[in-house]
């Protein structure tokens, strides 16, 4: 399990090359990684995993007390809610962009014929951004790395894993349809709604094998929307993923060793409030879309649902 480390100094006298020269003794970081997760007060928080450079951190930090000031400390996934919240307001700039092309793809996808690649490209899009957000935030703290993400680098870096991994999720969909379809017709519902359709009334065991093939269903979909950010931590706690890789993450899915994590004592804490977020998020732009007025706020709810979705991948990645 990955620990979070913040150092920061005990005054301004205190030269920020300090902090440099211990996370190059302990990490072996160089310059352009420091520079990349140092905060505007010079301090840096980043998450460490190996047992050795903890315990020498931990010994600088006991060394040099009157200079430096070493926090150390365990994720906890009841700050995931407020982290979220903080990344959206750390960056309002990209909120607006992130809504603006979801908003413009939208209206493209209602035009006849070329309405479609522009619905594919939500998903491309959405998939590419969470990948690209979730793997930042493996290197730094929340609102660091919302301060510095940009939408350019996610079209033109990130949206061949967001393709491959829409690609992957979709042959799983056909398969599932599939799959779908031959359950139907082992519980005899088919039998059931023809009944409906040609003497207007069902028969009481073909209801009942309606309503068992429909909470399966139901309930497989809402595993899958529960175990989303592990799927996305498996990913990306390699480093940056690629087109490949992105396209065969979904099918770790069917993996025994995953569906058993995924109700894992500390999964289930993650997976709890991602699911609760993603709930109330799409519910509440739902609601919002409702008035054109309202639009612009339901764009920005669906965009804290990607932030949340993105810390709780990179959570998921830390912790497995």
């Amino acid at each position: 399990m990955q620990v979070r480390v913040t150092i920061r100094r005990r005054s301004e006298e205190v030269p920020e090359e300090f902090i440099y020269s211990v996370l190059m003794s302990a990490l072996r970081m160089n310059r352009e990684e420091y520079e990349r997760i140092k905060n505007e007060d010079g301090s840096v928080s980043l998450y460490v995993k190996d047992p050795e450079a903890l315990l020498k951190l931990q010994e600088i930090g006991e060394k040099h007390s009157e200079l430096v000031e070493i926090i150390f400390e365990k994720g906890s996934a009841g700050g995931l809610f407020s982290s979220s919240i903080e990344a959206v307001k750390s960056n309002w700039g990209l909120a607006f962009s992130w809504s603006a092309v979801i908003f413009l793809l939208f209206l493209i996808s209602l035009v006849p014929i070329i309405g479609f690649f522009a619905s594919v490209l939500i998903n491309v899009f959405i998939y590419a951004f969470i990948i690209y957000a979730s793997s930042r935030l493996l290197k730094g703290n929340v609102d660091k790395v919302f301060r510095d993400l940009s939408l350019s680098e996610v079209f033109s870096k990130h949206m061949a894993n967001g393709f491959g991994m829409w690609l992957g999720f979709l042959l799983i969909s056909i398969g599932f349809m599939v799959v779908s379809l031959v359950l139907i017709f082992a519980f005899g519902a088919l039998g059931g709604i023809s009944d409906l359709m040609n003497y207007g009334k069902v028969k009481e065991g073909a209801l009942v094998s309606v309503v068992i093939v429909f909470l399966l269903l139901l309930t497989v979909g809402m595993w899958y929307v529960y175990a989303l950010p592990l799927l996305i931590g498996k990913l990306i706690e390699k480093g940056e993923p690629d087109f490949e890789k992105s396209f065969l993450a979904p099918f770790t899915l069917f993996k025994p060793s995953f569906i058993k994590e995924t109700f894992s004592n500390w999964y289930l804490r993650i997976g709890g409030i991602w699911a609760l977020g993603a709930t109330a998020g799409f519910m509440g732009a739902v609601i919002l879309s409702a008035l054109i007025i309202t639009i612009p706020v339901a764009l920005v709810v669906l965009y804290w649902t990607n932030v949340l979705f993105a810390i709780c991948s990179a959570e998921s990645a830390r912790r497995g």
